[in-house]
């Protein structure tokens, strides 16, 4: 697996090997609200913190050959997780476990096939 260049990483790992890396993320974070409003709190609404969420989308996913896309796929088609490893100049700042919600070939007529595949999140972001 190539290291990183540029300075900002996502690897994704199966089975803890390496089988891809992208050339563009889209990283969600996000956590939802809860209404804590009473009739006292009349006529403003309250809200209190709620659940985390993250997905992501990875572009231009460039792959290690055909046993790096079967790995993505068997990983799709079984619904189990890989990891997301979070790098910055090659050092790991933040792993998660996630899951692939979608896998788009992108092949065309003159250059190599890449892929955009997006995440889901289950159970936050580590940092290493």
């Amino acid at each position: 697996m190539a290291t990183g260049v540029g300075g900002y990483d996502v690897i994704i790992l199966v089975d803890g090997t390496a089988v891809g890396g992208e050339r563009g993320v889209n990283i969600t974070r996000r956590h939802t609200t809860l209404d804590t409003t009473s009739k006292a709190d009349y006529p403003d609404r309250t809200k209190t913190a709620g659940w985390n969420d993250s997905s992501l989308t990875l572009e231009g996913v460039y792959v290690n050959g055909e046993a790096g896309y079967a790995a993505l796929l068997a990983a799709y088609e079984g619904q189990s997780s890989v990891t997301l490893s979070e790098q910055e100049s090659d050092t790991v700042i933040y792993t998660a476990t996630a899951y692939i919600t979608e896998i788009t070939k992108n092949a065309p007529l003159d250059g190599e096939t890449t892929f955009t595949i997006g995440f889901d999140v289950s159970g936050g972001w580590t940092a290493a």
